[in-house]
């Protein structure tokens, strides 16, 4: 029997929308997009992607999130025939963000792991501040100038909104005549033909400099190859600045524009987690485990890496049981916690990974030792409670009714001119003095002399309410004095470690002053070495004979180490 044919109309590709955001009309006026991609300036949850140049949190950004719609790097318009996820960028990939008064890793860790950047300074080029003191001077800093400003409550939030800011940054120039005149800019020769003729183009016409080889004295450096330039990260730059100066003729802040690389390491290799949905704080936890890298599911099956919860309830893993073939995996004759093929931890083993940006290991974390975890740190709780006082710059008033008080409820005081090892130390005042850094390096409750008035050896006595704290009018020197109290004392009892962890300090300066810097290096961890198997060397201000090492720094590094 003869087959028989007919032709047939050829199938239509499947429409795709997409949507821009923070791109300028000079860069879309380049793209030529097949018939079956549209461009629609409007935002639908019918859109297929979102097109930006990094993360700025205009309306359709925090839209797009929120309707889980994927975020693609300009750069994918020059390749489209490409799977877009090549081109996904991160949450926060390119945005950059401060501190201030914060002192746990893990918020600022968090926006580091979704692709920002920390900066420690903060100037008018950061996206956000993460900030809880509405006193500190960074704080008011982005009121002025309209940067929002992010409570740590909020850091683990879906609530997008509270990043939004203005797409259209404030200008150095309006209308220049020669807008980039005495700028010299390297445009890599591999960028897409139509771009890199228009960059060359815009830079000549207003008077800026292009060079085809790299040099010292290149301003800029234009490309899309980022990771061949990354020793020159400094000087990279984003196309869209040429284009927004263009578009708006203005000499815009080119800080804005600036590439930040984010790390290509993932943190959790081929992560699949199921949340607990019975934990209060299910979906913070459902967002720190994709800013590590998990693919977050809701039911659990064979595929699943780790089951985040706090106990293993044996009915409910029964179910489980039901789309589990545990014969297949040899579990006959196990417990059924032992068969499982995912690893039950508890949402601290989220947390330690997010402080440390590595993959920690689970054996800590791990439900089924969970008893064994509490018995450990009961133990070291019990060890804590002996309570050690000592006084730095205290009114001998405040002194005398500190001292009635610990003799009445028995507990330990020393009155001495030296750190002793204490636990607490009150101080009348923020100082510079020996005894209250090495209280700093050890993680001591540092304390205001009102706390004596208050303090009966109460049952769950809320030291931290008189720990002293940034205030207004403090100098700039206190202030940081101030904030390194809480950062070390927090650090370390979370079992971090000390500052000088691991130090072994080589030392130029006075003999009077030798004893000064032993104790403060040692109280915070490290140890005192005068032969060559140093691992830092210092030099004091007031040393002025010759130093050999040419590695030597000047001793203010230590206690800019404590403030950072």
């Amino acid at each position: 029997m003869t087959q028989s044919y007919e032709i047939q109309d050829t199938p239509t590709l499947q429409k795709i929308l997409i949507t821009t955001t923070g791109i300028s009309k000079t860069e879309l006026d380049l793209i030529d997009l097949p018939q079956n991609i549209i461009l629609n300036s409007t935002l639908t949850p019918k859109t297929k992607l979102l097109i930006t140049y990094k993360a700025i949190f205009t309306e359709k950004y925090i839209q797009a999130l929120h309707w889980n719609i994927p975020i693609v790097s300009s750069d994918y318009l020059y390749d489209l025939t490409s799977n877009y996820k090549k081109y996904e960028l991160k949450i926060f990939q390119g945005a950059t963000f401060s501190t201030s008064g914060v002192h746990e890793d893990i918020f600022a860790n968090f926006f580091i792991a979704l692709g920002a950047k920390y900066e420690p300074n903060c100037n008018i080029f950061i996206d956000f501040l993460i900030c809880d003191n509405s006193d500190s001077e960074k704080y008011n800093f982005c009121q002025k100038y309209d940067i929002p400003i992010i409570k740590t409550c909020d850091v683990f939030r879906n609530n997008y909104t509270v990043f939004l800011k203005k797409l259209k940054y404030d200008a150095k120039k309006l209308n220049p005549k020669a807008m980039f005149f005495e700028k010299t800019f390297y445009l890599d020769q591999t960028l897409p033909k139509p771009l890199f003729n228009r960059l060359r183009r815009v830079i000549i016409e207003n008077e800026g400099t292009r060079i085809s080889t790299k040099n010292d004295e290149v301003d800029f450096i234009i490309t899309m190859n980022y990771d061949q330039y990354a020793e020159q990260q400094s000087k990279l730059i984003h196309h869209q600045y040429i284009f927004d100066c263009k578009d708006s003729c203005s000499l815009l802040y080119p800080e804005f524009y600036q590439v930040n690389m984010p790390s290509s390491r993932r943190i959790v290799e081929n992560g699949i987690a199921v949340v607990d949905k019975t934990l209060p704080n299910y979906k913070e936890l459902v967002n720190k485990l994709k800013s590590l890298d998990f693919t977050v599911k809701c039911n659990l099956d064979t595929r699943v890496t780790h089951y985040i919860s706090r106990t293993i309830d044996k009915a409910l893993l029964k179910v489980f049981s039901k789309t589990i073939d545990f014969s297949s995996i040899g579990c006959r004759g196990k417990r059924l916690e032992e068969t499982l093929p995912f690893k039950v931890v508890t949402p601290e083993w989220i947390d330690q990974c997010l402080i440390t940006l590595k993959h920690v290991k689970e054996n800590k974390f791990l439900v089924g030792r969970l008893g064994l975890s509490l018995k450990r740190r009961s133990d070291a709780i019990t060890e804590e409670k002996e309570m050690v006082f000592q006084f730095t710059s205290i009114p001998s008033y405040f002194k005398d009714e500190a001292i009635k008080k610990f003799v009445k409820h028995k507990i330990k005081f020393v009155d001495s001119e030296k750190f002793e090892n204490c636990t607490h130390l009150l101080a009348g005042s923020i100082n510079s003095s020996e005894k209250l850094f090495s209280s700093i390096v050890s993680g001591c409750w540092i304390l205001r002399p009102d706390f004596i008035q208050d303090f009966e050896n109460q049952p769950n006595f809320e030291f931290e309410r008189y720990e002293w704290t940034s205030q207004p009018g403090m100098s700039s020197k206190d202030t940081k004095i101030a904030e390194a109290i809480r950062k070390w004392r927090e650090r370390l009892q979370n079992g971090g470690n000390k500052p000088f962890h691991k130090w072994n300090v080589k030392i130029y300066c006075a003999e009077d002053k030798k004893e000064n810097y032993t104790n403060l290096i040692v109280n915070g961890g490290g140890s005192m070495d005068e032969s060559c198997e140093y691992t830092h060397v210092f030099v004091d201000k007031g040393y002025k004979q010759l130093v050999p090492e040419k590695n030597a720094k000047n001793s203010n590094y230590i206690f800019s180490y404590i403030f950072k």
